[in-house]
């Protein structure tokens, strides 16, 4: 009698894995679902989205430039001018100056990239007061998910 019993619970602690199993794997589905891959995915919907309310619809994609370190870019090109960019989880004053510099070495390395014009983007999850101040500075726009901490600037190239 006792081997029964000792079957049957295993059968049960069994099932009741399994089952466990199966939940987590569907709660694994929705969570990819509603969460980006990655900080660059989260930075394109935004910025696309702060597009589209000024009426600019672009698609901004992800470039991996295996020859800078394997920088991850934002761009889109549009009529006339391009968007490159950059996406940090934290900005302050000397980020976004090394983030200039990157944007203009980049542009240097890859001319392909280049239109006429073009708008320099950075989108932090967390912007300090002296980025926002430099950002303007260096005619960057600044964007996070709670909206544009500078103002669009389309500049030449």
């Amino acid at each position: 009698m006792q081997g029964n019993y000792d079957d049957k619970e295993e059968e049960e602690e069994k099932e009741k894995y399994e089952s466990e199993n199966e939940y987590d794997k569907r709660i694994e589905r929705i969570m990819k679902k509603m969460m980006p891959e990655s900080l660059e995915d989260e930075a394109r919907g935004v910025i696309e989205y702060c597009l589209k309310q000024k009426g600019i619809t672009m698609r901004v994609s992800k470039r991996v430039l295996e020859d800078i370190d394997d920088v991850i870019l934002l761009y889109a090109k549009g009529k006339g001018y391009c968007l490159i960019g950059l996406a940090r989880t934290r900005v302050n004053k000397n980020a976004i100056h090394q983030i200039d510099e990157d944007i203009a070495m980049l542009c240097k390395k890859h001319p392909e990239y280049l239109k006429e014009k073009m708008v320099k983007v950075v989108y932090a999850m967390q912007a300090m007061p002296d980025a926002i101040e430099e950002a303007k500075k260096r005619d960057i726009w600044l964007v996070t998910a709670k909206g544009e901490l500078t103002e669009f600037k389309i500049s030449q190239t």
